[in-house]
C-alpha cells in the first residue's frame, strides 16, 4: 500500500551505497559465509527501502541520517513507514493517557497525605 506516495526510480547512488557497504563488510575477512549473506541481504533491503520511499527528503528535514538507517532491523525494512496521521494520532493518545495517569497518581498521593 503506497498511501499516495510515488515510487522513485532507483538512483545510481543508492545502488552504489549498497554495493559499497556490502563490499566493505566482506573485505573485513568475515570467515563465516552466513554473516556475509546477512550483510548482503541488509544492504539490498536498505537499497530497496531507499528506492521506495523519499529518504532524501527525510534527511533534508533532519529526521535521521544514514547511520540511523543501518540500525533498523531487516524485518522492519520490509514494511512501509507509518503515515504522518498515524504517528500524530498515537502521539496524541500517549500524551492524553500520560496526563491522565499522572493526575491520577497526584490525586492518590494527595488522598494519602490527608
Amino acid at each position: 500500500m503506497q498511501l499516495g506516495r510515488e515510487k522513485r526510480s532507483i538512483n545510481e547512488t543508492d545502488a552504489e551505497i549498497a554495493y559499497r557497504v556490502a563490499s566493505e563488510l566482506e573485505s573485513k575477512n568475515l570467515t563465516n559465509s552466513a554473516n556475509t549473506s546477512v550483510v548482503s541481504k541488509h544492504a539490498l533491503l536498505l537499497a530497496n527501502f531507499k528506492q521506495m520511499w523519499p529518504v532524501s527528503q527525510w534527511k533534508k528535514w533532519g529526521l535521521f541520517s544514514d547511520d540511523y538507517l543501518e540500525l533498523i532491523n531487516d524485518h522492519w525494512l520490509q514494511f512501509p513507514p507509518p503515515s504522518e496521521f498515524a504517528q500524530k494520532a498515537l502521539g496524541g493518545f500517549y500524551v492524553l493517557f500520560s496526563t491522565v495517569g499522572c493526575w491520577g497518581n497526584i490525586i492518590v498521593l494527595l488522598m494519602y497525605l490527608r
